[in-house]
């Protein structure tokens, strides 16, 4: 409790200088930065509201992928994976060439799994896998999360070829004989 006592303390300069910024500028040029740092330093729903309002009233900004993605992970940080899955794929549908999508696609599928659409999970982490631009750590996570949601979803077959895929994605030098 010391801890967050003493963070709040130390952005509350911060927090009032992006409220006032938002008073004074309500469509100043840096307000989508000022909802997003208000997010990010105040907790639970009032920060969430601002990422609300990010996306549901400024569409056009470049943060809205951002926006989308925290709103997801803190979703599904708090258990509300029915909720996250929507931002989710709001993110993955509406932004698909963004540098977040590959993420967003691995807690789309972590989501589902959550609801125990074990099949659905499996199936969206091929897109996170076969991604180019996901990094190698995703990749393995994803996998090792097909493995799961195949196993989960009685699909052996499935379970065992992510294995193997997960196996050759983390030894990349070793060839199959």
């Amino acid at each position: 409790a010391k801890q967050r006592g003493d963070f709040r303390s130390k952005t509350e300069p911060a927090v009032a200088a992006w409220k006032q910024y938002l008073k004074a500028h309500p469509k100043g040029e840096f307000r989508d930065q000022a909802l997003i740092g208000l997010s990010r330093l105040i907790p639970g729903d009032e920060g969430v509201a601002y990422l609300t309002e990010l996306v549901g009233k400024h569409k056009d900004s470049q943060l809205v992928p951002q926006a989308l993605y925290e709103m997801a992970e803190r979703q599904s940080a708090a258990g509300q994976a029915q909720q996250a899955l929507g931002n989710y794929r709001k993110l993955v549908e509406g932004f698909p060439q963004h540098e977040l999508a590959p993420a967003g696609r691995y807690g789309l599928a972590w989501s589902l799994f959550e609801l125990e659409k074990f099949a659905e999970s499996a199936q969206a982490l091929d897109a996170v896998v076969g991604a180019k631009n996901a990094e190698h750590e995703l990749k393995l996570a994803s996998l090792e999360l097909q493995i799961w949601a195949h196993q989960k979803a009685q699909n052996p077959q499935g379970a065992a070829k992510a294995f193997i895929d997960a196996y050759f994605e983390k030894f990349p030098g070793i060839r199959a004989f």
